[in-house]
């Protein structure tokens, strides 16, 4: 008989800064397809049903083919918001995990004084970005990253 294999690792391995950014990121990505292959689904049975309605059939079929209708254009506008919305969300995800990771790049210099840092401390409800432990004390940063406008330039 065969024994389980288990994993020799005790721990799990430190996250890295930003990961929970990228975490989020791909729920983003997910919620965005599944609403596309919902809508996607509806008009496929609504084309179905179209085709059925074409050939001689009975009467419930113009009920089915009307209601997948109505289905199929509500839950294409809801896709299209909710990918609108998403994308938006990403974006936002991104400038974040983005500076996450530019902090964490500037913090890793504090290593040859003798710092530990650890990086996205995950709690109930709650991160911790950055955290820099010294014989000076113990730090914890908090990282947020903001979009500038653009700036246009003037040409004389």
């Amino acid at each position: 008989m065969k024994s389980k294999k288990r994993s020799p690792l005790k721990d799990k391995p430190l996250r890295y800064a930003g990961e929970s950014l990228d975490d989020l990121i791909q729920d983003k990505r997910s919620d965005i397809a599944a609403w596309f292959l919902a809508a996607f689904v509806y008009f496929v049975l609504t084309a179905t049903a179209w085709f059925g309605y074409r050939n001689p059939t009975p009467r419930t079929l113009l009920v089915m083919t009307t209601s997948f209708g109505l289905f199929a254009i509500v839950t294409a506008i809801w896709a299209v918001y909710k990918v609108f919305v998403g994308y938006r969300d990403i974006e936002r995800l991104r400038l974040g995990r983005d500076g996450e990771k530019l902090v964490a790049e500037g913090l890793q210099e504090l290593i040859a004084d003798g710092a530990a840092i650890l990086h996205d401390i995950q709690a109930k409800g709650f991160n911790l970005d950055h955290v820099v432990i010294s014989r000076h004390g113990v730090f914890l940063i908090e990282t947020k990253t903001y979009s500038k406008t653009r700036s246009r330039t003037v040409r004389s």
